[in-house]
């Protein structure tokens, strides 16, 4: 973990583990940060999937915390992703068309890949 020395708005960098969900209430007895976090009035700049692992950004700063995740913002935001066996080139130009979700479609994208990882940047 790494914080900063301003204690009135903490950051703190968190790498989160597998099937850790990313927030601090329990929730069906899963893992939760609050199992590795103790510092008080800090919430998390998004979140991964239960399922997933890797470095969170947590803060007590308001305004960054806005900042980073209202969508209004359009920040940047890269992924990598570790695939299982060989990625195809058709999937790669799938993904590098957009990606849909229930809120609607992603941006298009870069990719990267080199197997086993997939570097995904969404502008």
């Amino acid at each position: 973990m790494c914080t900063t020395n301003n204690p009135s708005k903490p950051v703190l960098l968190f790498n989160k583990p597998f099937q850790v969900l990313s927030q601090f209430s329990d929730h069906e007895g899963k893992s939760t940060l609050a199992d590795y976090i103790s510092t008080e009035k800090i919430y998390p700049a998004g979140r991964l999937d239960y399922d997933s692992e890797g470095l969170m950004l947590l803060t007590g700063d308001g305004p960054l915390q806005h900042r980073l995740t209202d969508p209004s913002h359009k920040l940047p935001k890269t992924y990598w992703a570790q695939v299982d066996g060989d990625i195809t080139e058709e999937a790669l130009k799938q993904l590098a068309s957009g990606v849909i979700l229930k809120e609607g479609m992603l941006a298009r994208n870069h990719l990267l890949a080199t197997s086993p990882w997939i570097n995904w940047h969404l502008e």
